[in-house]
Parts: structure tokens; C-alpha cells; sequence
């Protein structure tokens, strides 16, 4: 009978290693997909990050070409209204008028081609 239990208790020994390697691989298993899904989901973020980062590159680029659209027609309307006050204070301009006149026209078609290529309808007209 010795040599019948030992061979049971082998057997059972066995059936509980095998049983412990099981949950052992199950839990290596889980932990490994727990960590993967993290990962992922880090490199989603990471992702999201560099796309909102280059969004805003871009429209800071936008912007500052648009800052830089106002300030050349500031200066032409400044122009225009320095010949005005010129003019209402008796001054003569009649060739400043017509230099600023010119430099106002040219500044507003600029304004309106850099927003008509902004905006992308170019049948809301241009600038005379």
C-alpha cells in the first residue's frame, strides 16, 4: 500500500504544481495585459498631444501672418489719415492725396487676398 500512496501523493503533488504554474501564467498573463493597455493608452495620448501641438503651431504661424497683414495696412491708413488732417488743416496735399490714395487700394487688396485665400471663396469679390 506504501508504494500505491506514494504514487497518489506524486500525483496529487504534481496535479497542485501543474495548478500553481496554471494560476502563475494567468496571473503573469493579466498583469501583462494590464500593463499593455496602459501602455497604449500612454502612446494614445502621446499621440493626441502631438497633434494638438502641431494644430497650434499651425495657427500661430496663421496668426502671426495675419498680424503682420494688419500691420502693413495700418501704415497705408495712417498715411491717409495724416493727408486727411493735412488737408482739413488748410495744408495743401494734392499729391499726398493721390500717393495715399494709391498705398490705401494697395493695402486693401493685400488684406483681401490673403483672407480670400484664408477662407477659400473667392466669390465674396476683391478689393478695388
Amino acid at each position: 500500500m506504501s508504494e500505491a500512496l506514494r504514487i497518489i501523493r506524486d500525483a496529487v503533488l504534481v496535479a497542485i504544481g501543474g495548478g500553481l504554474v496554471t494560476v502563475f501564467a494567468l496571473v503573469i498573463r493579466t498583469a501583462y495585459k494590464k500593463h499593455r493597455e496602459k501602455t497604449d493608452g500612454r502612446f494614445a495620448l502621446y499621440a493626441k498631444r502631438d497633434e494638438l501641438l502641431a494644430e497650434n503651431h499651425r495657427l500661430l504661424v496663421e496668426i502671426g501672418g495675419n498680424v503682420r497683414c494688419l500691420y502693413q495696412i495700418q501704415l497705408p491708413q495712417l498715411d491717409a489719415l495724416e493727408v486727411s488732417l493735412m488737408a482739413l488743416h488748410g495744408e495743401y496735399v494734392n499729391g499726398n492725396v493721390a500717393e495715399a490714395l494709391k498705398n490705401v487700394r494697395k493695402a486693401k487688396k493685400q488684406l483681401t487676398d490673403k483672407m480670400l485665400d484664408k477662407i477659400d471663396c473667392a466669390d465674396l469679390g476683391g478689393a478695388d
